[in-house]
């Protein structure tokens, strides 16, 4: 049941109608050429799940490596200019909400009545800021090193 979830969901966010229209509609693609939406996006997901992405030309290799086409490799020029748009920024923005929106699965558990003030969370960051160590009674660290606050 869950796998048939999660498949739905991914089919519905690697749409090609939808990122193709989404990509126009930003002003990313104004026309369908070499760099389409969708191996493009399949081929970011694919290079940033697999491994460490250090570099651009890792996400063009695997940007050239994913292509149906074994004739078109895309300079890295072109891949360059595309992914630094603005527009790429608001197009990868745009498909990172739905796909946060689509891959949510319901709470099941009843949440306490204090809670009820808060909408949903949609991303929590567990990351730790250093203070200075004079702050350290106001601002306790959970850990004494490397920091007291």
């Amino acid at each position: 049941m869950q796998h048939n979830f999660i498949s739905e969901r991914l089919r519905q966010l690697f749409n090609e109608s939808y990122l193709n229209n989404t990509a126009k509609e930003l002003g990313f693609c104004r026309r369908l050429r070499a760099i389409q939406p969708l191996p493009l996006l399949t081929s970011l997901v694919s290079a940033m799940g697999e491994a460490s992405v250090d570099s651009i030309a890792t996400l063009h290799r695997s940007f050239n490596g994913i292509g149906m086409d074994a004739t078109l490799n895309v300079a890295y020029k072109p891949f360059h200019n595309q992914l630094r748009k603005k527009e790429f920024a608001l197009f990868t923005q745009r498909v990172t909400c739905r796909a946060m929106a689509l891959l949510r699965t319901p709470f099941k558990q009843a949440l306490p009545a204090k809670l009820s003030q808060f909408k949903d969370i949609l991303i929590q960051d567990g990351s730790s800021v250093v203070l200075h160590p004079e702050l350290a009674e106001i601002y306790p660290n959970r850990f004494v090193l490397p920091s007291p606050a």
